[in-house]
């Protein structure tokens, strides 16, 4: 019951406040405030605060962590001023008659930084606006930090199970081409030679001869210990965002782990 009332109050207070940030929305941008207008301003925007609370809960979005949030803050209004006067160089260039610059990114966001605010403060400077949001570091297969998609680079265990069938694959040879040694030496009455022995290396009873190596095996052939335990990767949300230019801002790199795809 308690957590019934508290989800309630949870879904209130927020169409309460999508209320009255859509409602003081709706008295700036109107010329004049009649009670009226005010009246017909307070209506559209419950439904608005309704239909936004909907849509924020099927979407499951959230504000996200606040990790480097006052780096992030510190470093806007140099971004914006930055961006500003790169967006100026880039229109007089296009107006020149040069292409129009620009591509999209993936950015990766350090652990902790929330996707919703972060791009938020991306897109509020000229030079960049996000398009998708994603997450890195949900699978760790063990393998080395940059491996491409189509396996390149195998990782240790694929390694070891190579080199475990190929070892077991040569002991089956030797183990035959033994045999064939053995049937070759022996003669008409069925015993076997002392020649056949010694290229099949081993006696009569079949252990191995004196001075002779025991044919490896495909487990002792493979790398001693056991595989290394993959190390953790970090995890957190990634950014599509497209920017003007390949120059990174203070504020991308308080914000990103510096790596661009």
């Amino acid at each position: 019951m308690r957590r019934t009332t508290r989800s309630l109050a949870a879904a209130a207070g927020e169409v309460a406040a999508w209320w009255l940030v859509l409602t003081a929305l709706y008295l700036v941008l109107i010329s004049d405030v009649t009670l009226l207008e005010f009246a017909v301003g307070a209506a559209g925007a419950v439904l608005a605060a309704v239909a936004a609370r909907l849509a924020r809960t099927a979407a499951e979005a959230g504000t996200g962590g606040g990790g480097r949030a006052l780096a992030a803050a510190l470093h806007w209004p140099a971004a914006l001023l930055t961006d500003t006067a790169r967006l100026a160089a880039v229109t007089a260039g296009v107006l020149c008659g040069r292409p129009a610059p620009g591509c999209f990114r993936v950015l990766r966001l350090r652990p902790g930084t929330g996707a919703a605010w972060a791009g938020a403060l991306l897109s509020a400077t000229p030079g960049a606006y996000v398009v998708d949001v994603g997450r890195y570091g949900e699978e760790d297969t063990g393998g080395t930090e940059g491996e491409g998609a189509c396996g390149e680079g195998a990782s240790a265990a694929d390694a070891s199970a190579s080199a475990a069938d190929a070892s077991g694959a040569s002991a089956s040879a030797a183990d035959a081409s033994g045999a064939d040694a053995s049937a070759s030496g022996a003669d008409a009455s069925g015993a076997p030679s002392a020649s056949g022995a010694d290229a099949s290396g081993t006696d009569a009873s079949g252990a191995p001869a004196p001075g002779t190596d025991a044919p490896a095996s495909g487990a002792d052939a493979s790398p001693a210990g056991e595989n290394p335990a993959p190390r953790p990767r970090p995890r957190g949300e990634t950014l599509t965002v497209h920017v003007l230019t390949d120059d990174v801002t203070g504020l991308e790199r308080a914000l990103t782990l510096g790596d661009r795809s």
